[in-house]
């Protein structure tokens, strides 16, 4: 009786410790995946920004060249 006993615990426990260790990995994975596509976009979104400033920046200053004018003194 009492070996039976240990083995249903024994099962029980092993049984426990494989849901944790999947659920742990499966949340993981999912968390990656969402975080990957999420930074993804962040970046993408703040890359676009800077290059926006620096075409805007670039703009003021090569205007004046292109009309023909002198160039600005810095």
């Amino acid at each position: 009786m009492r070996a039976l006993l240990r083995a249903v615990r024994r099962s029980i426990a092993l049984k426990l410790t494989l849901t944790l260790v999947g659920f742990v990995a499966v949340t993981s994975l999912v968390a990656g995946l969402y975080l990957k596509r999420a930074l993804e976009d962040f970046a993408v979104e703040s890359l676009e920004t800077r290059l926006g400033s620096v075409a805007a920046v670039l703009l003021d200053e090569a205007r004046p060249l292109l009309r023909g004018g002198a160039p600005a003194a810095a």
